[in-house]
């Protein structure tokens, strides 16, 4: 089974308990058969599953959302999907179900207004092909039902319910972001690839990141570009290449040029006793930062493990409430790389699944040379004259000011 994989692009697992593994006849039941002194699947329990145990089929009914029934779902799911009472005899086993028959006991309690028990679902036993398109649209009706909308909306409550089961492990978190983004673990696979970016060569990058070759207010991409390939830096690396480009302007900056120091109350971490230093292409970026930005504690795998990184990110969303397309008036024409999909903004990394403001670079701790402070007085001096100076005002448009 190592060529599939589940939808945390990990080895698909069968759905079904490893019967081979228990060694006493008393705890050998549901799915599982005693006989000549070992334990086994039971070959008539199939439960809609492939011959190797996994919910795979991609002919025919396609079953292939894992599930085990307990008393409460086992009694009443049959009922609620208006078909023949089979799952009364699932109680205590697990089962592979086609999405149509999951959309439409999910969307029951949508439907009318009751509550439902919740399906304990095995989303470590889910195929990849689950959550692809091609799997979506052999699903717009269902025993003569149009599940258009139900069947993406079900798909949807099956990711955040996997989502919240891999709390805690971040290879799982990722693998799942990974294959909603790539659309198959092959794909996500090869975007994870070693494609040799290390510190000194990010501006190589500028074309590849920035298709429009425009780089206004572009720190989320540059952001993300780095993101996606810190399992293959050090932490080192990893920090040294948010150095090389200004998270305000989304300018280029020259490697070794002394970042600025953040070290009033304004101070990005929050602590006047922990001064933060940030890269930017010149002064007047500082006191959008200020305005505009603040740190979020995220934890990054990199080659040294996992550890916790201050990221900066914009106070507010700038899509939150818009629709989809180009940000408006001076923002559409001077900053075509903001641009918002379903109230995020594209290509960024955001700061959770539910909290989108976007990530656009990242404080580190002072130290070595730093360039001069940028006192409060100048940045309102800056301000009365109209914010002439740096970005002008497109940040602060982006943000929200």
């Amino acid at each position: 089974m190592a060529h599939k994989k589940n939808i945390y692009c990990q080895e698909l697992q069968p759905c079904h308990a490893q019967c081979s593994d228990i060694t006493e006849e008393d705890d050998c039941k549901n799915e599982c058969k005693w006989e000549n002194g070992s334990c086994m699947l039971n070959p008539e329990d199939r439960g809609s599953r492939q011959g190797d145990g996994t919910c795979s089929e991609n002919v025919g009914g396609m079953h292939q959302v894992c599930v085990r029934f307990n008393d409460n779902t086992g009694e009443v799911f049959s009922e609620r999907t208006g078909q023949s009472n089979w799952s009364v005899e699932r109680k205590g086993k697990p089962h592979c179900l086609c999405l149509g028959a999951y959309s439409h006991y999910v969307s029951n309690p949508r439907q009318q207004g009751t509550d439902i028990p919740a399906l304990d679902v095995q989303c470590d036993a889910i195929p990849e092909t689950a959550l692809q398109e091609e799997y979506l649209r052999h699903w717009k009706d269902w025993n003569g039902e149009n599940l258009t909308q139900h069947a993406q909306d079900a798909v949807n409550e099956l990711i955040e319910v996997c989502r919240k089961k891999a709390d805690g492990d971040p290879d799982k978190q990722e693998g799942l972001r990974r294959l909603q983004e790539q659309g198959s673990c092959a794909a996500a696979t090869a975007s994870d690839q070693d494609d040799g970016l290390r510190p000194g060569g990010l501006r190589e990058r500028y074309a590849q990141i920035f298709p429009s070759n425009n780089r206004n207010v572009g720190g989320h991409l540059w952001a993300k570009h780095i993101l996606d390939r810190r399992k293959h830096l050090t932490n080192h690396e990893f920090r040294q290449l948010f150095n090389e480009y200004c998270p305000v302007s989304g300018s280029p900056v020259k490697v070794g040029r002394p970042p600025f120091r953040y070290k009033d109350k304004m101070a990005l971490a929050g602590r006047e006793d922990q001064p933060q230093q940030v890269s930017h292409c010149c002064w007047p970026c500082v006191c959008d930062l200020r305005d505009c930005a603040e740190v979020a504690v995220k934890s990054y795998t990199t080659k040294d493990g996992t550890n916790d990184f201050n990221m900066l990110v914009m106070k507010k969303n700038p899509c939150d409430g818009r629709p989809n397309g180009p940000l408006d008036g001076d923002l559409e024409r001077q900053a075509p790389e903001l641009h918002c999909d379903q109230g995020k903004l594209r290509g960024a990394e955001t700061v959770s699944e539910t909290d989108l403001r976007p990530i656009i670079g990242m404080a580190s701790d002072i130290h070595g040379e730093h360039s001069p402070d940028v006192s409060p007085q100048r940045c309102n001096d800056r301000a009365k004259d109209g914010f002439r100076s740096g970005m002008g005002t497109l940040f602060r448009q982006a943000c929200g000011l």
